[in-house]
């Protein structure tokens, strides 16, 4: 169910991409979205080469946001 919530056309990955948001902006809105903060430094460096190290931009973030879904600070803030 939580894949396809991520993979939906419709959804906040695929709205963010088709937006044509840079790769910070997505990266501050998922945090955001899910961790209710921005992310680190650190995070946000790690992040954003992430999605640049592959083609599929969209899978890319979708494979981040699944990561901060099933991170502890989501599991144990929320």
């Amino acid at each position: 169910v939580v894949a396809d919530a991520l993979a939906d056309p419709d959804g906040r990955v695929a709205r963010l991409i088709l937006s044509g948001a840079s790769d910070q902006k997505i990266v501050e809105h998922l945090y955001l979205a899910t961790l209710s903060r921005p992310p680190d430094g650190n995070e946000l460096a790690s992040s954003i080469k992430h999605l640049k190290a592959g083609n599929n931009r969209t899978e890319r973030a979708q494979d981040l946001l699944w990561a901060l879904l099933n991170s502890h600070a989501f599991l144990f803030n929320r």
